[in-house]
């Protein structure tokens, strides 16, 4: 009877971890079944509104609309000078000793810097494209600077372990926002979308995502830190 006693509370102990082991388990599990859901809603999005888009508009629009997709597809690889790479590793690493926060305060500020430089040749190519008119550049332009911060602020996210907050930003700036337009198309028999309609949309996605995002990496901007060229440096001959 003794040894019983003294044996009960370690297999009561031992049954705990088994059960918090379990339920871990479950929502790793959990977790990467949602994070499987918000990529493919985010593809089946991408494609329903190409299909939305080339039934209930005309071509010009279909074109005008794939352009200024590429567009800010390479705007965001060029503006992000692939310098996450350095803000990852210092964010992560032991050598960060509690400055993360001077990380990514200067990357978002490097990254706002370049757009800036970036911005009068995003507006020559639109123009050298033939869409200079065709609809509004500077709603484009908050659209292209958002875009960028929606993908460093997801790069954090996953520097920062957190999948499913990582996928659902992205669901959030890609695709979310597809339904509105959509639903403007459909309605009044079909009439069409104008390319600034759809970039309304767009703007309220990105601006929804990149709220997410900073909400999400809040701590990283108490203190507020000034932005140091020594810090740029670095970063280029790092990265």
């Amino acid at each position: 009877y003794l040894p019983t006693v003294q044996l009960a509370p370690l297999l009561q102990r031992l049954s705990a971890l088994k059960a918090a082991g379990s339920i871990e388990r479950r929502l790793t599990v959990l977790a990467g079944l949602v994070s499987m859901g918000l990529r493919a809603l985010v593809l089946l999005g991408k494609f329903a509104f190409i299909v939305a888009l080339a039934k209930y508009t005309d071509t010009a629009t279909v074109g005008i609309y794939a352009l200024l997709v590429t567009t800010v597809s390479v705007a965001i690889y060029v503006i992000g000078l692939e310098i996450h790479t350095y803000t990852g590793r210092e964010i992560v690493s032991e050598r960060a000793d509690g400055k993360g926060a001077v990380h990514v305060q200067s990357h978002l500020l490097t990254v706002t810097g370049v757009f800036l430089i970036a911005l009068p040749f995003i507006w020559g190519f639109t123009t050298w494209l033939g869409l200079g008119g065709r609809f509004s550049f500077l709603l484009f332009g908050v659209i292209v600077l958002l875009e960028v911060f929606g993908q460093e602020l997801g790069r954090y996210l996953i520097m920062l372990s957190r999948p499913v907050a990582h996928n659902l930003l992205q669901f959030i700036r890609a695709a979310a926002w597809m339904p509105i337009p959509v639903a403007l198309m459909t309605s009044g028999g079909g009439g069409g979308i104008s390319v600034d309609a759809i970039l309304w949309s767009w703007l309220g996605g990105s601006l929804a995502a990149c709220l997410f995002g900073f909400w999400h990496i809040r701590a990283f901007f108490t203190p507020l830190h000034r932005f140091r060229l020594e810090w740029l440096s670095k970063a280029f001959l790092s990265a």
